[in-house]
């Protein structure tokens, strides 16, 4: 479903006639606004309702999404060749070739993971268990990630307005720096307190910019017959690492703490900054 979201852009933002940079900013804001509306939202519901009562209302918003996808403009593609195992397999080594050749997509087959294998645990194991730990209940938590995306709807709307004003390789350097950064100042302070919400928003804000560099070069570089290919074989990577990560970090943290965790998480991503810029 990601995939498929992901592989729509590019045709909505050149019937719109807006560059691609500029698109993903604003996807990445948009991302932003359902991300602080998300975790507000369940806690009040948890607080209210209990979290059977919030699991039937999530149920009940996937199934409007589901109507209202259903009512978009389908993109249909034409093949050459009927669908089968040997065609699939072609089609997946031409997707393979075409990365290996291009400079920067077969870079970002290496970062990708690497990004991966930080970012989802870190959003759905340490932090939760960073406020379980720390005695936090679930309000406090929703007010945290919703500093995060609140952070994230600025970071998309400046990357939006500003990305032509700097290189794209300055901005992934630098929003992967920044990002580390506020990882390592996480580690100082007290889950629910006001220092932590604010460097959340902070992280947020870098955090946006650097999803929507990637994205912006893969939807320039990529022809739209082969997006779905490329776009499923970085995913792919980046959901293994990302398993493995998280088996990982709920090791060290059942061995150590949620706090250890964050530290080894900033730690990943300053080599991961340090790599990019080399």
């Amino acid at each position: 479903g990601q995939i498929a979201k992901n592989t729509t852009v590019p045709a909505a933002a050149g019937e719109e006639n807006v560059p691609i940079t500029r698109a993903m900013g604003l996807v990445q804001t948009l991302q932003g606004a359902a991300m602080f509306l998300g975790p507000i939202t369940a806690g009040l519901l948890i607080a209210a309702f209990g979290e059977a009562n919030t699991l039937l209302v999530t149920t009940v918003l996937f199934l409007v999404s589901i109507l209202l996808v259903s009512r978009l403009r389908k993109q249909m593609m034409t093949h050459e060749h009927p669908m089968s195992a040997r065609q699939a397999y072609a089609d997946m080594r031409e997707a393979v070739h075409f990365i290996l050749k291009d400079a920067f997509l077969s870079k970002m087959q290496f970062f990708g993971p690497l990004y991966g294998a930080v970012i989802v645990p870190i959003a759905a194991l340490v932090f939760p268990a960073w406020f379980v730990f720390g005695h936090q209940d679930s309000a406090a938590l929703g007010l945290f990630l919703g500093s995060i995306a609140v952070g994230g709807m600025v970071g998309g709307g400046s990357f939006a307005a500003l990305a032509p004003k700097l290189p794209q390789r300055t901005w992934l350097v630098a929003a992967t720096a920044l990002y580390a950064t506020a990882l390592f100042g996480l580690f100082f302070l007290q889950p629910g307190s006001v220092p932590a919400i604010m460097v959340g928003f902070l992280a947020g804000t870098f955090l946006s910019v650097m999803f929507a560099v990637p994205f912006s070069a893969f939807y320039a570089r990529t022809p739209q017959r082969l997006m779905g290919r490329v776009g499923s074989l970085g995913m792919a990577m980046g959901s293994l690492f990302a398993a493995l990560a998280s088996l990982g970090f709920g090791w060290l943290m059942h061995a150590v703490s949620a706090r250890s965790a964050i530290l080894a998480c900033a730690l990943m991503m300053g080599g991961i900054a340090l790599a990019t810029l080399l």
